[in-house]
Formats: structure tokens, C-alpha cells, sequence
């Protein structure tokens, strides 16, 4: 591992207020991925066709409400222009996370939070989109979970979905003092209710984002109050604890917010993680996306 005053001359270079933690991963490289736009966040990834695609959620421009928006990845570090491709008039929409159907080569599945202006932090619950373009256009379902969620009148927000087996685990927050966190287990046709449990974390965590290393589930999620990103492990997806080489926080800030983390690996032990910076420490001035990668251990 880098020596910690060599990980914030690094942030220091990228103009950051936001430095990795000493010990847990190995800090490999740092880069902007989007910027311009009014407020973007909520980056998550998908290599599909042969391109590296990209949704996020935010306001292209001061005039906008949130919406889901996508890009796609022209050559190693260069973006297209995004574009919107999904917006719900009367609601926020945004949240999104996308997978590719394990048995339709041709699907994509996406779900996303949905709220109403009058209320964006008790109404969250999550809607269900699918295309056939590689995310181009979506065609959405609605509502798949409202917020009676299974278990209590919460709702749902900021979805993660992956696919294990013959289904698809969806993992979220609540809506206001019952954050949670949860998962849902939905059937492969993206929609049917199968189940949803707590999912144990050592600490408060929103925003989560899970994937699979090495035969574990790995968690990626906020600080509920959006200074620092962290890490946790699991073998069954749903008790998670802090990996014994971790230093949580892994990307710490006490003045910028740093939310909405994606891990997309691209290798075994490589993780580049997306996120949204506000550097004035706003939930409206998320400037800008980035991507860090990590070489990280599960075992």
C-alpha cells in the first residue's frame, strides 16, 4: 500500500477534497469520468456489446429535474455526450442500476428510485425498465416495490441488483428513520416478489452497491451523511462485516460529499469504483462522476 502523504498528493493533484484511506485497498489511479453538467450522481456501469455503458442519474442543465441520463465510453477515458433516457413527468427518477439478463442476451433490466418533488425523502420506492437497444430506450413497467416493501411502509431507494442463480437480488435503503438496509429477491422476470430480508451491516449505510469477487458478496455504500464511502464483505449477501485489512471509510472527506459509489470489476482483484463529488458539500452541486480503482482483497 502507498504511503498515506502519497495518497493525498495524488487527490491533492485531482483538485479533490476527498482522500483514500490507508490500509484497505491498494490505490492504484485516479480519473474524472463526466463534469459540466448541473448535478450528476449515481453512476453505474455495464460492458455490453463490447462497449463500456454508462446511466446516472441528475440535471443536464440548471433548467432540469432529476432524470435518468446515458453514456457510453468512445475509448479508455473519453465519453460520449450524454443523453437522457428516462424521465417521469411529476417525479424524480434516478437511482439507476442495470444488469443483462442471464438467459436473454438481447435484455437489460433496469431499476431505479422514483419519488415526488413534495416529498424526495419519505415517497422513494423503486420502478422496473427493460430494453432491447443496450440501454438506449427503455420501456418502462412502473412500480416493482412501493412503499409497502414487504415488510414495513418504508419504501424503497437507491437499488442495487445483481443476479444470483435463478434470481435477481435487488438491495436498498429506506425512506426516513427506517433505512434499513434491505433485500428483495425477485424472480428472473424482473418483477415477481419472492421474498426481502434486513441485511446486517456493521454501520449506518445508504446508497449500497453489490457485486460479486472471488465467490463473495462485496458492499460498497455511503455514510449517511455522504463524507465517506466504505467497504463490507459477505459470503451469503446478507450478513456483512468489515474485511480485517479494510480502514473504512475508503474514500473519506470532511468537507466535499462523495455519494452513490459502483464498483464495476475489471479483474479479479480490481475494482474501479464510480461516484458523484459535490465539492461544496451540497446534494444539488454534484458536479461531476469518477472513477478510482482499487486492487482489492476479499479473502
Amino acid at each position: 500500500m502507498a504511503l498515506r502523504l502519497a495518497l493525498v498528493l495524488v487527490a491533492l493533484a485531482l483538485s479533490l477534497a476527498v482522500v483514500p484511506a490507508a490500509g484497505p485497498a491498494d490505490f492504484l489511479s485516479a480519473e474524472p469520468v463526466l463534469w459540466g453538467a448541473r448535478n450528476i450522481y449515481s453512476p453505474t456501469t455495464l460492458v455490453y456489446g463490447g462497449i463500456r455503458r454508462l446511466w446516472f442519474s441528475g440535471w443536464l442543465s440548471a433548467s432540469n429535474e432529476d432524470a435518468i441520463c446515458f453514456s457510453w465510453e468512445t475509448a479508455p477515458g473519453s465519453w460520449a455526450a450524454p443523453v437522457e433516457v428516462l424521465r417521469k413527468p411529476g417525479y424524480h427518477v434516478g437511482d439507476p442500476t442495470v444488469i443483462a439478463h442471464p438467459q436473454q442476451p438481447s435484455w437489460l433490466f433496469m431499476y431505479y428510485t422514483q419519488s415526488s418533488p413534495q416529498a424526495p425523502t419519505t415517497s422513494n420506492v423503486v420502478g422496473f425498465a427493460s430494453s432491447v437497444d443496450g440501454g438506449v430506450t427503455w420501456w418502462d413497467h412502473g412500480i416493482v416495490i412501493g412503499q409497502d416493501n414487504g415488510t414495513n411502509l418504508c419504501g424503497a431507494w437507491s437499488p442495487s441488483a445483481l443476479v444470483v442463480g435463478e434470481e435477481i437480488w435487488l438491495y436498498f435503503h429506506g425512506n426516513g428513520a427506517c433505512l434499513g438496509p434491505y433485500r428483495v429477491r425477485l424472480a428472473l422476470n424482473g418483477w415477481q416478489f419472492l421474498g426481502i430480508d434486513f441485511v446486517q451491516v456493521p454501520f449506518f449505510a445508504v446508497n449500497l452497491d453489490v457485486s460479486r469477487q472471488g465467490g463473495r458478496f462485496v458492499l460498497w455504500a455511503d455514510q449517511p451523511n455522504l463524507h465517506g464511502i466504505s467497504r463490507y464483505v459477505s459470503d451469503d449477501g446478507l450478513y456483512f462485516t468489515t474485511h480485517a485489512s479494510d480502514v473504512n471509510p475508503i474514500i473519506g472527506s470532511s468537507s466535499a460529499l462523495v455519494n452513490t459509489p459502483h464498483c464495476e470489476m475489471v479483474a479479479a482483484d480490481h475494482c474501479r469504483l464510480y461516484f458523484g463529488y459535490s465539492p461544496s458539500g451540497s446534494v444539488t452541486d454534484f458536479e461531476s462522476l469518477h472513477r478510482w480503482t482499487f486492487q482489492t482483497a476479499v479473502e
